[in-house]
């Protein structure tokens, strides 16, 4: 994380801080796995001369959840970062930061007020025609429900971990660089034989069919499927007024943006805003539609029957529901609806007739990569009429202009994690038998042509080496000091 921290740390800062507004400021604050007491900012740790706080947690998790939400596309829900668990990574990462806090500070690496300030002005978030912007600064920071106090800590503390491991960092050496070059640049030279399922023919019988349906009739369910009553609020039959729609645009304008980064200003941003606005007032409707539902004064506007993956109305809450309970809100693409659970089919093994043509795919998959394996081993006897590839690295998908791109990146990496120098690998339609004729370890001209990725790769791997060398002293240097239990 530091590592990322460090090489994204101009988008990291305003980012994180957007992100925990999302979480912190809207009461986040349910850690699942562990029991602390106390206030939301009360200490539940203390490291060394540190002291941690449920805030500063709370602070880290939102950090996280944003990073990896982010690599996940927007798509990171509450129990994906359950299952990933953020929670632990989180506490750890947290105390991590904490101990080479400690460290930095016997050390006298402490990042300076006016190093603070600097970094703070550089923000262009922050600026105003390329020059910091008081009011913008406070401005942002009023919509983010964060103190100065706060922000000015944690820009402190990022950049005193910045400062100590930049202390700490070793040059790379010549053969150190040689080495990671010669393993990430090994070239092949090959001779590749292609066979594709053309040459496959393929008669699968009915009595064949379900002979492998009997034996895997397991495999083949129905999907569960669950009855309910629905009703619906859609965001569009809702006019947000001007006040609510300028009131809701000046406290989050920052998620108001155009494809330059720069917050959008009203007029240009109206109709969206309108959409946020109109989808919380109908938040709004539907908790009171709710109530007179699950009260029996109004009655469902239609029953649905749907599976766990429908994309008409996301299911994760309905799922979890019991026969005949209500549930209050769920966001759709058009607005907001409340439910009723009437009835769960639960799955069951499906006929043949039901299952025949699912059976048939999978038999016929079966039997055709049966068929190319027995064809990779005739051509691996004989290369007669292979075609020769010349010197290639694991980067060189240009090279195999015989497979897709997605195909050529899939076989270069099978080929440089197999040590055997002859072989095979079967793609859904087709097989290419390959044997390698000649290794070249250490090209002069490609290593200088890359040299600069492979000094940046060492340096990562040695920083990576020396974080976590130092982590584990550390703790054996500080005393740790927990406040809080772990559930269960």
């Amino acid at each position: 994380m530091i590592s990322w921290m460090q090489k994204h740390r101009k988008y990291l800062v305003v980012t994180i801080w957007i992100s925990t507004i999302a979480f912190v400021g809207a009461g986040f604050v349910g850690w699942g796995a562990y029991k602390f007491g106390g206030s939301s900012g009360g200490a539940i740790a203390k490291i060394g001369n540190i002291e941690v706080t449920n805030k500063d947690l709370q602070d880290k998790y939102s950090k996280i959840y944003n990073y990896y939400n982010q690599m996940m596309g927007g798509r990171l829900t509450k129990e994906k970062a359950k299952n990933l668990k953020l929670q632990d990574i989180a506490i750890n990462q947290l105390f991590n930061d904490t101990l080479l806090l400690n460290y930095a500070k016997d050390l006298g690496l402490i990042a300076s007020d006016k190093e603070v300030l600097q970094e703070i002005a550089d923000i262009p978030a922050f600026q105003v025609d390329g020059k910091f912007s008081q009011s913008r600064f406070n401005s942002i920071l009023q919509s983010l429900q964060t103190k100065t106090k706060e922000f000015k800590k944690s820009i402190k503390n990022t950049l005193t971990i910045q400062k100590l491991f930049k202390a700490l960092s070793l040059n790379n050496t010549p053969l150190e660089e040689k080495t990671l070059f010669s393993a990430l640049y090994l070239q092949d030279k090959l001779k590749v034989k292609i066979t594709t399922d053309k040459a496959i023919d393929l008669k699968i019988s009915d009595d064949e069919i379900k002979k492998y349906w009997e034996t895997n009739k397991q495999k083949y369910k129905s999907q569960t499927k669950y009855q309910i009553d629905l009703v619906k609020i859609n965001a569009s039959t809702l006019n947000p007024s001007e006040e609510e729609i300028k009131s809701f645009y000046e406290s989050k304008k920052f998620l108001f943006k155009g494809s330059d980064g720069k917050i959008l200003p009203l007029d240009k941003a109206k109709e969206a805003v309108k959409k946020k606005v109109a989808l919380k007032l109908a938040k709004k409707e539907i908790l009171k539609k709710y109530l007179k539902f699950k009260n029996g004064k109004i009655k469902a506007q239609e029953t649905k029957t749907l599976t766990a993956n429908s994309l008409e109305i996301p299911m994760s809450k309905i799922v979890k529901a019991k026969v005949g309970e209500y549930i209050r809100a769920i966001e759709t693409k058009d607005g907001y609806v409340c439910a009723k659970l009437k009835n769960i089919d639960s799955p069951h093994v499906l006929k043949f007739n039901e299952a025949k043509e699912f059976a048939k795919q999978d038999l016929t998959s079966i039997k055709k990569e049966e068929a190319l394996k027995e064809l990779a081993k005739n051509n691996a006897k004989d290369f007669a009429g292979a075609k020769d590839i010349d010197f290639i690295t694991r980067d060189d998908v240009k090279k195999l202009d015989f497979l897709s791109r997605p195909e050529a990146v899939e076989f270069l990496n099978y080929l440089f994690s197999n040590p055997a120098h002859t072989g095979y690998y079967i793609f859904s339609n087709k097989v290419v038998s390959y044997k390698v004729v000649n290794q070249k370890l250490f090209d002069k001209a490609l290593f200088e042509k890359n040299k600069k990725k492979i000094a940046n790769g060492v340096k990562n791997i040695k920083q990576r080496a020396l974080q976590d060398t130092l982590i584990k002293k550390l703790k054996q240097t500080y005393k740790i000091e927990k406040y809080y239990k772990t559930k269960g």
